[in-house]
Formats: C-alpha cells, structure tokens, sequence
C-alpha cells in the first residue's frame, strides 16, 4: 500500500513538471488562459480535488481523499488527437499514518 502511495506521489510530480514546462512556453497569459479554458487543447493539465467526510466510519474519524485527474493529450496524426483523463483517488487517514 506504501508503494502505491509513493507511485501515485511520484506521478503526481512529473505531471506537475510537464504542466510547469508548458506554462513556460506559453507566449503569454491570455493564450494560456484560452487554453486551460479549451477541453481538447494540445496541453497537459493536473487538476486536484480534495474531499473531506466527517465523522466516517465506525471510529467516526475525519476521511480526506484526493483525487488526482491528469489530462493528457497525444497527437495520433495530423487530424486525430487522443485526449486521456484518468481519476486516480489518493484516501490519506491522518490519525493512522
């Protein structure tokens, strides 16, 4: 389970340096802008989307998940781009670490 954790970490830290890498190579703030507002943009994106629940489980201890959604676009041909989305859920119990 330690290993999966650390994979998910070691993941979430090269799509964060490949997100990086393309906000530096947008000619400015507004093409950027326009991009991250285009779902079938040609650029990475790393949204992350924390959860907490209360009083979970039969402990009624506090539950937080991340959810890790990578977006990533590959160019097949000239005309085909294949986008991918995976939803990667990170549970992380503070009191049991």
């Amino acid at each position: 389970m330690k290993k999966l954790g650390f994979i998910t970490m070691l993941l979430a830290a090269f799509f964060v340096g490949a997100v990086l890498t393309n906000a530096v190579w947008a000619a400015d703030a507004g093409d950027l802008a326009k991009k991250a507002q285009n779902p079938i943009a040609d650029m990475i994106s790393l949204p992350l989307q924390n959860n907490l629940n209360f009083n979970y489980g039969p402990e009624r201890e506090p539950q937080n998940i991340l959810n890790i959604q990578p977006v990533i676009p590959f160019n097949l041909s000239s005309d085909w781009n294949l986008i991918t989305r995976t939803i990667d859920l990170a549970p992380l119990n503070w009191s049991r670490i």
